[in-house]
């Protein structure tokens, strides 16, 4: 993993997971001259948040904090989007779990999006990425 340094200063990639995962990813993709699934990115989340789950490789975690409409879902703490993986893909689609799902856990929740926070964890053999500091984005 490299650290994004340029991205983190003159992009915000360090503080916006969109700009990070997405922006960044695609200005890599273009500048190397390889397709974008070839590029991987991994937010690290201010310190509020903590470092979620890297295991196991498949997965698809969410952390949402605050829950208005589901009582029974618990606020402030990773939980593994079992569900999404068995009927979405979450857990092998990147996209799925950290775009479409987040939307989704936002509708369900009556929240507004930026209170959930997604985290996938991929299923090749990249290896964990690093989860500190806070504010950093690799490639």
């Amino acid at each position: 993993w490299i650290r994004d340094h340029w991205g983190e200063a003159n992009r915000q990639s360090g503080s916006d997971r969109i700009v990070c995962e997405k922006t960044r990813r695609t200005g890599f993709a273009t500048w190397c001259g390889t397709p974008f699934a070839a590029v991987t990115m991994h937010f690290n989340a201010p310190n509020s948040i903590p470092p979620a789950p890297t295991s196991p490789a498949g997965s698809c975690y969410f952390y949402l904090t605050h829950c208005p409409l589901q009582a029974a879902i618990t606020s402030n703490t990773w939980i593994r989007d079992h569900w999404g993986e068995a009927n979405r893909q979450s857990g092998s689609d990147r996209i799925v779990c950290e775009k479409t799902r987040r939307t989704g856990f936002a509708t369900w929740c009556g929240t507004p999006f930026a209170a959930v926070t997604m985290h996938f964890n991929v299923l090749n053999s990249i290896p964990p990425a690093l989860t500190s500091p806070s504010r950093s984005c690799y490639i």
